[in-house]
């Protein structure tokens, strides 16, 4: 391994470790606010697309990182509201 593939790959792990801190605090930030929101506000189909885009960054991380206890935890969070919304 180059010294330029071992920067390449540390970036790469880099990338997932910001998306994985980004998706946390977006995660809690829009449940709070539909948490709060009126019922009948709430916009089930962007509920739905939202889920399923945390949903994929999930197995993107869980697929690109090394075990952690935080991917897990932003998992849960993400199939729980899932299940209520599906």
């Amino acid at each position: 391994m180059t010294k330029f593939d071992a920067l390449e790959e540390t970036a790469a792990e880099m990338k997932l470790k910001q998306l994985l801190w980004s998706s946390i605090d977006e995660w809690d930030a829009m449940v709070n606010e539909w948490t709060d929101a009126e019922f009948e506000s709430l916009d089930v189909e962007l509920l739905n697309t939202q889920t399923n885009k945390y949903a994929k960054s999930v197995n993107q991380l869980e697929k690109g990182l090394p075990p952690n206890g935080l991917v897990p935890q932003l998992k849960d969070r993400v199939e729980g509201l899932r299940e209520k919304v599906c």
